[in-house]
């Protein structure tokens, strides 16, 4: 009921432990409320558990006479069926389920019911006194691709609608997108074909899935809301690869700004609401740039 509008027809079933069922409907706010007067017909079944599994070939007959069926038979045992709890098992067991968050109360559990809605891999998270109330600002990262959507934006605020707290409120925005200029100097051995290496270079840092299925360096997923973007791992990765003496890094900026360069400090910093992006699209190449100069090989 609790995942309802006040509009859905729907209830839910309470079964004590002598198997007297009750059925609790909504109340216009969390399913809908029945108007007063109203009448139900049930139509149920009720199982005996394991006890109902029978062996192979114990079906011989149809509830239904049907002409066109000849004859009835279960090549197999029945299965499927389960056991009531015991109040036992249910002492041991109860305490445990509670350990699952279903409400949101501090940032991680907004982001980590964020992760739950298809096509967002990670959800950003501040928390701001905006006079009144407290207001949860949440940052979606959509998975594989670097626009977000207004229909992912609006998911992700009906989402954290049944989850937050009364008088708690989520407002959902985008990321901005900080595209990024990185240039390597890679020294190849004397007897590796510099155009290899440069094709597994630009293969290895690429915002693309690899065809074995992993994913380039500089792949949207990779990327983070807020997220240090350091140098050193790309300098290993480059350094990893067969032909490859040595690599520097003579760029690492956001493009077109020579006053944001990480060299010195071999990182980037994002704000909160900043993604790196790194596209190299020769044809867009505003949206970031990844070159290499080479020397040697043959």
């Amino acid at each position: 009921l609790l995942a309802t509008t006040g509009s859905a027809l729907v209830f839910t079933t309470d079964i004590e432990a002598d198997g007297t069922v009750s059925l609790r409907f909504g109340d216009n706010t969390f399913g809908r409320r029945p108007l007063p007067g109203t009448q139900f017909t049930a139509s149920y079944r009720v199982g005996i558990g394991t006890a109902g599994h029978i062996g192979p070939d114990k079906l011989f007959h149809l509830a239904l006479p049907l002409p066109e069926v000849t004859e009835v038979r279960n090549i197999t045992a029945g299965e499927g069926g389960r056991n009531p709890e015991t109040n036992a098992q249910i002492r041991k067991r109860a305490p445990f389920l509670f350990k699952t968050q279903e409400r949101a109360v501090t940032r991680e559990d907004y982001q980590t019911l964020g992760r739950r809605v298809a096509g967002i891999q990670d959800v950003s998270c501040a928390y701001i006194h905006t006079g009144s109330w407290i207001t949860t600002f949440a940052l979606p990262d959509p998975e594989g691709r670097i626009e977000t959507s207004d229909a992912l934006r609006t998911a992700l605020r009906d989402h954290y609608e049944v989850f937050r707290l009364a008088a708690h409120d989520v407002e959902v925005s985008s990321p901005v997108y900080v595209p990024l200029e990185i240039t390597l100097h890679v020294c190849v051995a004397p007897n590796a074909s510099r155009s290899q290496v440069r094709q597994q270079l630009l293969r290895l840092f690429s915002s693309r899935r690899l065809p074995d299925g992993s994913l380039g360096l500089l792949h949207p997923n990779r990327f983070r809301a807020g997220e240090t973007f350091h140098l050193s791992p790309l300098i290993a990765a480059a350094q990893k690869l067969d032909g490859v003496i040595a690599a520097k890094a003579l760029r690492f900026r956001r493009f077109g700004d020579p006053r944001t360069s990480g060299l010195g400090d071999r990182k980037l910093t994002f704000s909160r609401t900043e993604i790196a992006r790194v596209d190299n699209n020769i044809s867009n190449p505003a949206n970031g740039v990844f070159e290499v100069e080479m020397d040697g090989g043959r």
